[in-house]
């Protein structure tokens, strides 16, 4: 038998209009411009609204409850993913405020200024700020690693709104807590340096 091979190129095929029976119209515009696929559904009316449909503009805490109060049914999962997203955003901006603060307490120091106990009469600090900084920025992504993990097994079993609202909401709050022990960990860290 003879092998015979095609040679096909490959084509971008651009569709203008899906249309998806349970969900409403979907609409691809602007297929050649940075974002590929703008999607619309007529049952979200609250989720047309660029504030919340756009990851660039990042929702503050309130508006993102105040959205979880309408959502009744469980959007599509492109929208849930760009609800995860603003929930990323405002927790990294939780970490920006906490390096923040903590770049106040922590001694800004740099390795190679850290000496041996006998150099110069002192002990060198137990943490430097780039130690902080490292410690703080790797907790906090594999925090935000593992929830996301475990927000795509909740996406891939199909759950409830409300169990999907609630997880988020827990997310938020352990990062919060994060937040917090890591504050004191360091404060106490730096009271004891001097």
């Amino acid at each position: 038998m003879k092998n015979v091979y095609f040679n096909r190129s490959l084509k971008f095929l651009c569709l203008t209009e899906i249309h998806k029976n349970s969900l409403g119209f979907g609409k691809n515009d602007n297929i050649y411009s940075r974002n590929l696929a703008q999607l619309k559904l007529s049952n979200y009316s609250l989720l047309k609204d660029s504030k919340f449909e756009s990851v660039t503009e990042q929702l503050t805490r309130e508006e993102l409850y105040e959205l979880f109060d309408l959502l009744v049914q469980v959007p599509p999962r492109t929208y849930l993913l760009n609800i995860w997203n603003h929930k990323n955003g405002i927790c990294r901006q939780g970490t920006k405020d906490l390096l923040k603060n903590l770049r106040g307490i922590a001694p800004k120091l740099t390795y190679r200024h850290t000496g041996n106990p006998n150099q110069y009469g002192k002990s060198p600090p137990k943490i430097t700020w780039q130690g902080c900084s490292y410690d703080c920025n790797m907790m906090v992504s594999t925090l935000e690693t593992e929830q996301t993990n475990r927000f795509y097994n909740l996406l891939n079993k199909k759950a409830p709104i409300d169990e999907i609202k609630s997880f988020i909401r827990s997310c938020i709050d352990e990062f919060d807590k994060l937040h917090t022990d890591l504050y004191v960990k360091y404060e106490k860290i730096s009271s004891e340096q001097k």
